[in-house]
């Protein structure tokens, strides 16, 4: 086989024949990095993958052929620690956590319900902020809980608005408790 030079064949991460696509790219700090290369090809390496999309809104907007969709002004970027894991009862253990943006209008609730706590009694299904303090340590902060009032209220009302993890201000770590299923 003879040398063709990378700006024309690339091999795919799943091994399928060359084409003549566009390099892969993925993120680096924000910016766009060409994935790095062999002389074969395209060479994945996991953590240099971008994250996987999550889509955790099951019902998706009605949207007909021609129609658009206004999305929120108001965003902010939430911590998810997944399975119900604590970090203030738990210090200086590690955990797994997603990263999502929702609208600063969306109330809690909604956010319960988009991120799978729904089973079971309603004063088992809520939300609460950890609060980091460093070395590892955490604050237990707001709680929510679907049963409440409060979870009537939009993210933006408890302050986990556009400003947090910018300028100083604390990003939101959020913990997710979940009824059982009866």
């Amino acid at each position: 086989m003879s040398w063709v030079p990378p700006e024309q064949v690339f091999v795919t991460s799943d091994g399928f024949p060359p084409t003549n696509t566009p390099p892969p790219y993925s993120q680096f700090a924000g910016h766009d990095v060409l994935a790095p290369w062999s002389d074969y090809g395209f060479v994945p390496q996991s953590h240099e993958q971008p994250p996987q999309l999550v889509q955790v809104n099951a019902e998706p907007a009605d949207l007909r052929p021609g129609m658009g969709y206004i999305f929120p002004s108001k965003h902010t970027t939430l911590y998810v620690i997944e399975g119900g894991f604590k970090p203030y009862e738990n210090p200086g253990a590690e955990f797994d956590f997603i990263i999502y943006r929702a609208p600063c209008g969306l109330k809690v609730r909604e956010l319960l319900e988009r991120l799978g706590a729904t089973e079971g009694d309603d004063t088992e299904n809520g939300v609460t902020e950890c609060l980091e303090i460093g070395d590892g340590l955490w604050d237990k902060g707001i709680s929510s809980f679907k049963s409440e009032d409060s979870s009537q209220q939009t993210l933006e009302h408890f302050g986990w608005n556009e400003e947090r993890g910018k300028g100083g201000n604390p990003p939101v770590w959020l913990t997710v408790s979940r009824g059982q299923a009866t």
